[in-house]
């Protein structure tokens, strides 16, 4: 009876574990890909979170100001006294270059998470293949032991996480193009 038992459960160990490899694989080659491309649009618009260090503005003022005094001077023979532009305000990113990169961000960041739960992912269906395989002793322990494994793996919500990785990725996906959209 306990052969019958171990024989279904190898069966039904072997497919979760293929499966669990099959999801995982294709959401690590798509987050590390994704992951790529979303560095890559943050660079360009994280830009947008700082001051323009750009000083042609301020070279531009200056140079008018220089102009200015120089024609007085042409025109006149006395000095004039001619006051610098006036400072700048603080800077403050426009809501759409925030909203764009928080975004961003956040779709980095899911995407990496789903990256790493993938590979906890193939960590566990591997080690959980080995373990059951590992014990080799009478049918009776052996379907005892698979069973306790199972029921911990069942308690952790291993399938439960395997299942949300995809739906991780397509949120962040969205998040992504809802960025892509506001950006361009």
């Amino acid at each position: 009876m306990f052969s019958i038992y171990l024989k279904e459960a190898e069966k039904v160990d072997r497919q979760m574990v293929e499966d669990w490899k099959g999801t995982t694989d294709g959401i690590l080659i798509f987050s590390g890909l994704f992951s790529a491309v979303v560095t890559a649009f943050l660079i360009e618009s994280y830009k947008g979170l700082s001051e323009d260090t750009d000083t042609d503005g301020a070279t531009v003022a200056l140079l008018a100001q220089i102009s200015l005094q120089l024609a007085v001077i042409a025109n006149s023979s006395h000095a004039l006294n001619v006051d610098p532009p006036p400072p700048k305000g603080a800077f403050q990113p426009s809501t759409a270059t925030l909203a764009v990169n928080a975004m961003w961000f956040l779709s980095l960041s899911l995407s990496l998470i789903c990256a790493l739960a993938a590979t906890l992912v193939q960590y566990w269906a591997r080690d959980y293949a080995r373990s059951v395989e590992r014990f080799q002793q009478s049918t009776h322990k052996r379907a005892l032991i698979r069973a306790l494994m199972f029921e911990g793996l069942e308690k952790s919500h291993v399938n439960e996480i395997v299942d949300a990785i995809p739906t991780l990725i397509h949120v962040a996906l969205f998040l992504f193009l809802m960025g892509l959209f506001t950006f361009l």
